[in-house]
């Protein structure tokens, strides 16, 4: 009676202590960032990596954050903090570091829109024990750098460095390139810098063609190694886009068939890639948001070369993210064909950045995950982010709420780039509400069983009769054809544990399931004593 009490009640802490069973559609806390910009210049700032010191720390400590990892140390994650602007809809990236250390922890909030003149206000949830956020690094503009130490340059050079190849290996890159500023060409009183609503990844305007090198382990002097990158080109007003991967001298272009910052609904994300199979074939592809998981791609043989293919290996260290302009990189990937494995990734988790310079540019480490490129100790090579950009260099200050409790809200919209029947959350996306938070189109046979868009019904409610009406349909099938009441109860779950796994049904469903099939096991083995 007394959790009924409750329910009816809708006691807003009872909803906390539950909000991981309730399917990624809720958090308990929340806070705003006021960024207030009087910049002379008179121009609103767009996708601008606003500095916050968020006491994320202390928020571990009291359970307002990482609610599915407390506990402290390595297992702070600050995957349950959803940045929106405006509406939810408006959902934007944050890069959170230092977890481990206590105090103020330095976060960058992309903030896709900080007017001119006016304080601008974005929003932040907290504490929700399901939501499982993908984060990159941002490089605001061409001076913010990343780069990868070749091991062989270290005080403690490799005997072999795994990632300087030359055949049979791929690299990968995953990227969204930001443009807010084109949700605002025809907005009336926002000054929009020339070129800002139009330039994504570089510049044109500096040169033409120009060149973003997503992943360069290339020597210019010498024309050696492997470099993905990604090329701009202006002609008669139209811009064109292509992924270039070069070996050596030999280079493979592939058009993007559209090339956008924004679509109508969200960023778009790019999984680009580099892929040279023994020495004979090289494919250049990518794979965008809202396509199937075939990859647009182009490909050169070593018979259209006329000669082998491959890379001369070098010592020049790598470069990442080279010439980006208001860009996201996410995962970069390095992998060996012949041994099927990864020989460095950098996940650009947020427990695995930390900043090393506070003053500018501001410079963080981002640790390699797999514990396979090291130097010649034995320490793994980390990549080191830098950032120029400050808040008063750009006339802003910034103040922050307190952290308040909430009711509810949405899940942070998530890319994937396939279906799959078992998400993998981190780093690939979360299958749920992924081209509209309030709809899992993206889930394995949506198309099939998907809520109709008229149906003003909680998704909660839809999915859970939807599924266990089938179970139920099924387990009186099975108990009809067996006689066997545990046979029934396990074909009764089936459909449930489909939609828990795609984030539709809550996740204690599954519980009362398992409760119940051990309930029946154990009344069978009670009447058999009998």
């Amino acid at each position: 009676m007394l959790i009924v009490a409750i329910i009816i009640k809708g006691d807003v802490s009872a909803r906390c202590l539950s909000a991981s069973y309730v399917s990624n559609t809720e958090y308990c806390y929340s806070f705003s960032v006021n960024a207030s910009n009087s910049s002379v210049s008179g121009y609103s700032y767009f996708d601008f990596p606003l500095r916050v010191n968020l006491p994320l720390d202390s928020w571990s400590f009291s359970e307002k954050i990482d609610k599915a990892n407390s506990g402290g140390g390595i297992y702070r994650k600050a995957w349950d903090i959803n940045a929106y602007q405006g509406s939810n809809a408006n959902q934007f990236d944050i890069v959170a570091q230092n977890l481990n250390s206590s105090g103020a922890n330095p976060v960058y909030v992309i903030q896709p829109f900080i007017q001119n003149a006016t304080t601008t206000t974005t929003n932040y949830n907290l504490g929700n024990k399901s939501a499982k956020r993908d984060q990159g690094l941002y490089f605001y503009r061409p001076v913010d750098t990343a780069t990868i130490m070749d091991c062989h340059n270290g005080d403690s050079p490799c005997v072999t460095n795994p990632i300087d190849y030359s055949i049979n290996f791929r690299i990968e890159a995953n990227i969204k390139p930001l443009n807010s500023a084109s949700d605002y060409v025809t907005t009336s009183g926002i000054n929009i810098p020339t070129n800002e609503a139009q330039t994504l990844i570089c510049d044109t305007a500096v040169t033409n063609p120009c060149y973003s090198d997503l992943i360069s382990k290339y020597n210019e002097t010498s024309n050696t190694g492997y470099r993905l990158r990604i090329k701009r080109q202006e002609s008669l007003g139209i811009l064109y886009t292509y992924l270039v991967c070069q070996l050596d001298s030999d280079i493979q272009e592939t058009a993007f068939t559209s090339f956008e910052g924004k679509n109508s609904t969200q960023n778009v994300m790019y999984k680009t890639y580099l892929d040279l199979s023994g020495n004979t074939q090289l494919d250049c592809g990518y794979t965008s948001q809202g396509t199937s998981s075939l990859s647009n791609n182009s490909t050169l043989t070593s018979a259209g070369a006329g000669h082998l293919l491959g890379a001369t290996t070098n010592n020049t260290n790598l470069e990442i993210c080279k010439n980006c302009y208001k860009t996201m990189l996410y995962d970069v990937k390095f992998s060996n064909k012949t041994t099927n494995t990864q020989n460095a990734r950098y996940m650009m988790n947020a427990n695995q950045t930390n900043e090393t310079s506070s003053t500018v540019p501001y410079t963080s480490q981002i640790e390699e995950s797999t514990g396979n490129y090291v130097d010649g100790v034995g320490t793994g090579i980390n990549l080191v982010w830098s950032i120029s950009t400050t808040n008063s260099a750009n006339d802003m200050s910034v103040t922050t709420t307190d952290v308040i409790q909430q009711s509810a809200s949405q899940m942070p919209i998530q890319y994937s780039s396939d279906v799959a029947w078992v998400p993998n959350f981190y780093g690939s996306g979360n299958p749920v509400a992924l081209a509209n938070p309030d709809r899992a189109q993206n889930s394995f046979l949506y198309w099939l069983y998907g809520k109709p868009a008229s149906w003003d019904i909680p998704d909660n409610f839809y999915y859970t009769m939807l599924f266990l009406s089938i179970g139920s349909i099924f387990a009186m099938m099975m108990f009809m054809l067996t006689r066997e009441v545990f046979i029934a109860t396990i074909i009764l779950g089936m459909p449930l544990l489909f939609g828990i796994t795609q984030g539709l049904v809550p996740l204690w469903f599954g519980f009362v399931w398992l409760l119940s099939v051990m309930g029946v096991i154990s009344g069978k083995s009670y009447f058999r004593g009998i």
